[in-house]
């Protein structure tokens, strides 16, 4: 068993993103098969994880509080506390908490690799 708390994990940025997008690793790639990461990222309003795929992974992303937009294959869907969104390979998403929204945005999320790609 390992354990971590969220107060000893330094900070990151997000590589599909220009604006202040955090991210905190809990549970790095390599420690468990198949898994990229499993991670909590705080979306301040107006940023933007840009829109991206991935040909080899699926991504899952649980919305912790705030509320946000999440484009997948272009169509627009609100991201509200308790929503879960798997994403699945070579879906273009793009995860975002508009500049109108007054709080931050917190996500849990994990990638796991396909094996059959």
């Amino acid at each position: 068993m390992k354990q971590v708390s969220l107060a000893s994990i330094p900070t990151s940025a997000v590589s599909h993103s220009t604006s202040t997008i955090s991210k905190q690793v809990i549970v790095p790639n390599g420690q468990i098969p198949n898994l990229t990461n499993f991670s909590r990222s705080v979306l301040k309003p107006g940023d933007v994880a840009t829109e991206h795929s991935h040909k080899d992974m699926h991504e899952v992303f649980f919305v912790v509080s705030g509320q946000g937009l999440m484009k997948l294959n272009g169509q627009d869907i609100s991201m509200n506390p308790g929503d879960c969104f798997h994403v699945e390979l070579n879906d273009l998403h793009e995860v975002s908490n508009p500049a109108s929204n007054t709080q931050d945005m917190i996500l849990m999320y994990f990638g796991i690799v396909d094996p059959s790609v």
